[in-house]
């Protein structure tokens, strides 16, 4: 039988990175079921669902915490993986946002999701140049899952609400079936 656990590390960016933390893995018969990896100034971060043997796990645990005492933040987290229930009780969705970077944006933009009850499946953000006039420019993209009660005209009235609220242009994509 196989557990689950969520690895996430952090550290000064350098090549081989990855490589070391995968070797490691692959040492204790871990598996990488899920990854979400970033470069963040001049450090690298990711978040791992990783899955081992269940008598290999303490061992592949405490070796992945001894790479803490070298150069890299490293926590691990036990976790239960379920079937994949959300997909038929839920609608996944993209949002995109884009405008001048003010702040407080995601803060708005977490509040009215949650107070609808729409969870954040990915995230990702960033602060860019405007092409013309090198303004901050603020842009999110994030993948969610819409419960069923809410329907996607409902959602897409409330992001094109607080869109207007924060002077930003907001788009719901449906990716459902």
């Amino acid at each position: 039988m196989r557990q689950h656990f969520i690895l996430t590390a952090s550290g000064q960016d350098r090549p081989g990175v990855l490589e070391e933390f995968t070797e490691l893995l692959l040492e204790y018969g871990g598996n990488i079921e899920a990854s979400r990896m970033a470069h963040l100034g001049r450090a690298f971060a990711f978040l791992m669902l990783v899955s081992a043997p269940s008598e290999q796990v303490a061992e592949l645990r405490a070796a992945v915490a001894a790479l803490r005492k070298g150069e890299f933040l490293v926590q691990t987290l036990p976790t239960e993986v379920e079937e994949n229930q959300r997909a038929t009780r839920h609608r996944p969705c993209g949002i995109t946002v884009t405008g001048a970077d003010n702040l407080g944006i995601l803060r708005d933009i977490a509040r009215f999701l949650a107070s609808v009850d729409v969870d954040l499946e990915t995230l990702n953000t960033e602060i860019m140049s405007a092409p013309m006039s090198k303004t901050p420019l603020f842009a999110l993209t994030a993948v969610v899952t819409v419960p069923e009660a809410l329907g996607l005209e409902e959602l897409r009235a409330g992001v094109a609400k607080l869109a207007a609220k924060l002077n930003v242009e907001a788009a719901v994509l449906d990716y459902g079936a």
